[in-house]
């Protein structure tokens, strides 16, 4: 995958808010290049977790993980890290999974 001139230049301004954010969010974007699938509908080196409910299948995508630890970094500052550097690469495994895949919006779907 390409990085696109537009994705690039919308990281301008985090970056003069907080250094910290913006080096996170370019470790999250790159680290979800690499690690999930390369298309829609691949899987990648790191697998997507879909839990079978009945005739639906509930697809855990890794935007939704992403955005699911930002309000619990910000909440517990983790110890290990700065919170705005986990804050960064939540945001930026966020919005590589938004921005590069056209089946990002379905998370719950039915199985035939």
């Amino acid at each position: 995958m390409k990085i696109s001139k537009r994705n690039f230049l919308l990281a301008v301004p985090i970056a003069v808010i907080s250094l910290e954010i913006y080096l996170g969010v370019v470790i999250g974007y790159i680290g979800a290049l690499v690690l999930a699938g390369k298309e829609t509908g691949k899987e990648g080196i790191v697998r997507s977790l879909k839990f079978d409910l009945g005739r639906y299948r509930f697809h855990l995508h890794h935007w939704v993980l992403g955005l699911g630890v930002i309000p619990l970094a910000v909440h517990y500052n983790f110890a290990f890290f700065s919170d705005q550097l986990v804050v960064g690469i939540m945001g930026g495994l966020a919005f590589q999974g938004i921005a590069c895949y056209k089946d990002w919006h379905k998370v719950l779907f039915r199985v035939k």
